[in-house]
């Protein structure tokens, strides 16, 4: 049965990246959500529940009542996104706890990411090297579909590959040709997360990095405060190499100074979202219904562009869903700052949840099962839940 859990853990962790690769065609969303869903079902009847996540619990039955409450329009299909969220949360994410559940998150979180390093760190060759590879939404991406997720896997890629540094520089004999080759890898996924021009996506990189280094140091902080500013001073010392890179960074900043706003793309979403909550903030406007477009009319087109994960969820599900949603993060990084019994493990583990958890602010994917940084997001909360009650975790 562990062979076969492997093998599927393989196979749904290279349908989720698939999803977003330039070089590949991607799945349909239809046959996507029958894969994991077939999946979900095997391990729920070979390996039953042993328990359910409570906050998760809470969440669904008010994401229940808040699509009762409302009337909302058949586009949103959000009675099929909320079966579709409970299949892929049920998959990955820590709603259910079983032996079988736990291997399948074990193996497949591993899997995804040695894809996501390779993917990430490999983007910038096909700046620099002519590849062929076509250029993405919003311009070069690398070798993924969108420059807005070229930016969070570029992140996700760099702290992977400074785990893996550590993890090799700690062992008994530290081999110089692989900390060298992580040293590329990470240069090669800061050069990409700057080309990406995510203003959120670099934020929420520093805020991990600067967790991942807090956490190997915590019981000496003089050591964490000298390391951070050696790397800031490295990082001033060596702005000619990259400040080219930063240029729609730079730019994107011009323009926000220019209208007196420095969140002024984000800014009538986030309006938006604060009406809806206002009208109806115990129950919200309905799981997966946004009643109103940046514009603040009516938005009949059924897609979902929420501008922040939490926003959306607090304007969909109201201040009850909301509590819970956010009960689950909350109680995972408290327990990551806590936690002291291994460090390297527990400080990758924190400095993801702390990259997402800023991320979200601007970025609204907490709900959208279909997207990959949804998928990855819950995989991750999967496994810390996995590390929280058996102590193990497989980063790659």
């Amino acid at each position: 049965m562990n062979k076969l859990i492997k093998y599927s853990a393989f196979f749904v962790g290279a349908i989720g990246i698939n999803q977003v690769l330039i070089i590949s065609p991607e799945v349909n969303q239809s046959i996507y959500y029958g894969i994991c869903g077939l999946f979900f079902i095997m391990l729920l009847f070979s390996g039953g529940i042993d328990k359910l996540n409570i906050f998760l619990s809470g969440f669904l039955f008010f994401a229940v009542v808040s699509i009762m409450m409302n009337t909302i329009p058949s586009q949103f299909q959000p009675w099929f996104r909320l079966v579709s969220f409970i299949i892929m949360v049920g998959l990955l994410g820590p709603f259910i706890s079983s032996p079988k559940f736990f291997a399948f998150r074990y193996f497949t979180f591993s899997k995804v990411n040695l894809f996501i390093l390779i993917l990430g760190s490999s983007s910038f060759l096909t700046k620099i090297v002519p590849m062929g590879v076509a250029e993405g939404r919003g311009g070069w991406s690398g070798l993924f579909v969108h420059t807005m997720i070229l930016g969070p896997m570029a992140a996700i890629s760099m702290v992977l590959a400074l785990y893996l540094y550590y993890n090799e520089k700690i062992s008994c004999r530290p081999r110089k040709n692989w900390l060298l080759l992580y040293q590329v890898c990470m240069a090669s996924s800061f050069f990409s997360l700057l080309l990406a021009s995510s203003r959120t996506a670099i934020l929420a990189c520093i805020g991990a990095l600067i967790f991942f280094f807090y956490k190997i140091y915590q019981d000496r902080l003089s050591r964490f405060f000298t390391k951070i500013i050696l790397i800031s001073g490295l990082l001033i010392f060596s702005s000619p190499l990259w400040l080219s890179y930063a240029e729609g960074i730079q730019d994107k900043m011009h323009q926000s100074e220019k209208k007196g706003d420095l969140v002024s793309t984000r800014r009538a979403i986030w309006d938006a979202r604060f009406l809806e909550f206002y009208e109806s903030p115990i129950f919200g406007v309905g799981f997966a219904h946004l009643k109103y477009n940046a514009k603040k009319k009516k938005d009949d087109d059924g897609k979902i562009e929420p501008g922040s994960s939490f926003l959306a969820t607090l304007s969909m599900t109201g201040i009850l869903g909301f509590l819970m949603l956010v009960g689950i993060l909350v109680s995972y990084i408290i327990f990551v700052i806590r936690n002291k019994t291994d460090v390297l493990n527990i400080g990758v583990l924190g400095s993801l949840l702390v990259f997402f958890s800023i991320h979200m602010l601007a970025e609204g994917y907490l709900l959208s099962s279909g997207g990959v940084m949804f998928f990855y997001l819950w995989l991750l909360l999967g496994n810390i839940e996995l590390f929280k009650q058996t102590g193990k975790v497989q980063i790659l």
